[in-house]
């Protein structure tokens, strides 16, 4: 994968309208284009997650843990 401030790193919004290009564009993610066509993992906006707050409740075999996001950005998940 390129550096991302290298001359050949390419964004997300560099690679075309794809909708997963441009969710991973939302998130601030560098990804070569082809490696995210063959990536059939699901994309998640957290602010989707969280309804535009900063926390959201994620369910997981019963047990429920907390997502949140900080001033700084960063996701937070705990028990």
């Amino acid at each position: 994968m390129p550096n991302p401030g290298s001359a050949d790193a390419r964004t997300p919004a560099q690679t075309g309208p794809d909708a997963a290009v441009e969710e991973t564009l939302k998130m601030n993610a560098y990804v070569e284009a082809q490696t995210l066509i063959q990536d059939t993992t699901p994309i998640h906006d957290a602010m989707n997650l969280t309804s535009g707050g900063s926390l959201a409740r994620i369910v997981l075999n019963g047990q429920v843990y907390s997502l949140r996001i900080t001033r700084a950005g960063k996701l937070i998940l705990t028990k």
